[in-house]
């Protein structure tokens, strides 16, 4: 299974692909003059955008044995969307969050954060970027288990010196009680269901009140039923809180609850579905 801080897709072999016809999706794709040459543009509106890639590529290696992960990816994702991010395994997913998730950089292109340029960002801002303004969530909700409910939630929040013992407490009890483990706070992992773990992680993604959050295959470990809890969730809290939520999945079902659908293939944008 593919982790979000594995920066290389296990295929790699980029082929030509006939890209959907944009007109077919008007509420979801929109062109643009300056943006004519690229694969396309997920958003309803540029300036709003949280999120923006213009031209991006992600090479691992040289020639003759480089292997292109991401080509000419060009998005604008507005804020308070919830985005499905689908495509078979190699396909450039995971390349993909971890480029917008600042964990990696492209091989070249513009990626931008809330109108900050990451390809500028030294690793000290970028880490003060993921801790502030970015949460993730992993396909294996990646708790300490030797911490309590509230204490994995709490642990991000320990790298922001300027939040107070009492700030912390508060936003961990709210954030939990809007997961519905509010009961649960004094709780090992260990005796979670994996719903409940999905729920805890989701939790601590939150807490730091972040500009978006990543998913990568949030469901991929938990049955179709709790599978679907999680990301109906994930979408009540989307609502809600007006965050933006990027995940990735196979599932047709957990698609369908997205607001739009971006979907890659062989590193580049095949379609986007509204």
């Amino acid at each position: 299974m593919r982790k979000l801080n594995s920066v290389r897709d296990r295929r790699c072999s980029p082929k030509l692909i006939c890209h959907a016809d944009k007109s077919a999706v008007p509420t979801l794709v929109h062109s643009s003059p300056t943006l004519s040459r690229h694969d396309s543009v997920v958003g309803l509106q540029r300036d709003d955008s949280i999120i923006r890639l213009e031209d991006v590529y992600r090479t691992f290696g040289t020639d003759p044995g480089a292997c292109t992960a991401l080509r000419a990816i060009t998005l604008a994702i507005p804020r308070g969307n919830l985005l499905a991010l689908v495509g078979p395994s190699g396909s450039g997913k995971t390349s993909l969050l971890n480029i917008i998730g600042g964990i990696d950089k492209p091989s070249r292109g513009s990626v931008r954060i809330e109108n900050q340029d990451l390809m500028t960002m030294g690793e000290a801002k970028l880490s003060d970027l993921r801790l502030r303004r970015i949460g993730f969530v992993f396909q294996d909700a990646r708790l300490i288990p030797v911490l309590t409910v509230a204490e994995n939630v709490e642990f991000p929040l320990l790298f922001r010196s300027e939040m107070s013992s009492v700030e912390r407490k508060r936003r961990v009890s709210r954030v939990l009680e809007s997961v519905g483990l509010a009961d649960k706070h004094e709780r090992r992992p260990e005796t979670l269901s994996g719903g409940e773990r999905q729920r805890v992680a989701l939790a601590r993604a939150l807490a730091g009140d972040p500009a978006f959050v990543l998913a990568d295959e949030p469901t991929a470990n938990l049955d179709q039923e709790t599978g679907v809890a999680v990301l109906e969730l994930m979408r009540s809290l989307n609502r809600e809180r007006s965050v933006t939520i990027i995940y990735s999945t196979h599932d047709p079902q957990l698609m369908a609850i997205a607001d739009g659908v971006l979907k890659l293939r062989d590193g580049r944008i095949e379609e986007n579905v509204a």
